[in-house]
């Protein structure tokens, strides 16, 4: 969890999406980046079929977030890095997570 969230500081189009994660162990980091150096690069995820999508929304309000964490987290997020002003570098410059976190550096496809 350290290194994708190491590696969304370091790279503006990551994304993480820590969905079904806040389950494990180590997942409380994803709450304390959200709430200060990475609120703008986590995006809320339902894991629907795992469970409701009104049981998720609940659950993650109940995180921890502080401030307006909770409201980009679980929509505001989403809806700039799908809007035209922000399209561009989240689909030019994709770097594949596995190449970002093994080192090799590749462009995405």
């Amino acid at each position: 969890m350290t290194r994708i969230s190491a590696g969304a500081l370091r790279h503006e189009n990551i994304l993480i999406v820590p969905d079904m994660y806040r389950l494990l162990p180590g997942s409380p980091l994803y709450i304390e980046a959200a709430n200060g150096f990475l609120p703008d690069r986590l995006l809320f995820g339902s894991s629907y079929s795992f469970q409701p999508i009104e049981q998720s929304i609940a659950d993650a309000r109940q995180l921890g977030f502080t401030d307006a964490a909770p409201e980009t987290f679980l929509g505001g997020n989403a809806k700039h890095a799908l809007s035209s002003s922000c399209a561009g570098p989240y689909t030019r410059n994709r770097i594949a997570l596995s190449d970002l976190l093994f080192g090799t550096g590749q462009r995405a496809a």
